[in-house]
């Protein structure tokens, strides 16, 4: 099965449940920026939003696992701040 299936498989079976902390299939608002925590894709807009996907296993992903809104974490030497979690 190629990686772009696997994707596919991964996005169709996402829960778009309210979140309250970041975890797989969060969407999260990170420094003005959206990411969809599932499998990494391209920039995409979703109701007119900008999104990035980022896999769950993605370092950046992994270094605000289980952060909630208005918590801050660095990552990299910068300082990134969780606006929204959902």
């Amino acid at each position: 099965m190629h990686a772009h299936e696997i994707h596919l498989q991964k996005i169709s079976s996402m829960s778009f449940d309210q979140k309250q902390i970041v975890e797989e299939d969060a969407v999260v608002k990170v420094n003005g920026r959206h990411l969809v925590i599932a499998v990494p894709t391209p920039t995409f807009e979703f109701n007119g939003i900008e999104m990035l996907g980022v896999s769950a296993d993605a370092p950046l992903a992994m270094a605000m696992a289980r952060l909630s809104a208005g918590d801050i974490f660095k990552f990299n030497q910068k300082r990134f701040e969780i606006e929204e979690v959902h």
